[in-house]
């Protein structure tokens, strides 16, 4: 089992790769997943191929309450060592309380920009 650092509240984006592993049957590559509310499993009934891996992509968006964890198991039926993982990635997505802040923060610069250029010419 894998578990990332913990992950504060508000709204998180996590991105990753998947791949079956070469030479296995189906039922033997399972990966399970949760973050916060967001669970599930990919290739539980995925074959793996001759040689080489095809990859996969899973995106997904999820609520947080609190600190929480990334946990991703190995579900394979013989062996538990699941499929492939690769390229995991979270990012926080913005409440719409930070765009407001933005912009006021640029209209204020806007207004003092605009008060020094009039003070200047007159």
């Amino acid at each position: 089992m894998i578990a990332a650092c913990a992950y504060p509240a508000g709204c998180a984006s996590i991105r990753t790769d998947y791949s079956a592993r070469e030479n296995r049957a189906a039922g033997d590559n399972g990966l399970s997943f949760s973050f916060g509310s967001l669970s599930g499993t990919v290739l539980e009934n995925t074959a793996g191929l001759q040689s080489g891996n095809d990859w996969m992509n899973y995106k997904g968006q999820v609520a947080l309450n609190g600190a929480t964890e990334l946990i991703f198991s190995g579900i394979g039926t013989s062996n538990s060592y699941g499929g492939s993982l690769d390229n995991v990635a979270v990012t926080a997505v913005p409440e719409p309380e930070t765009y407001a802040m933005l912009l006021a923060g640029l209209g204020l610069i806007g207004t003092i920009a605009r008060r020094r250029k009039a003070s200047s010419a007159a």
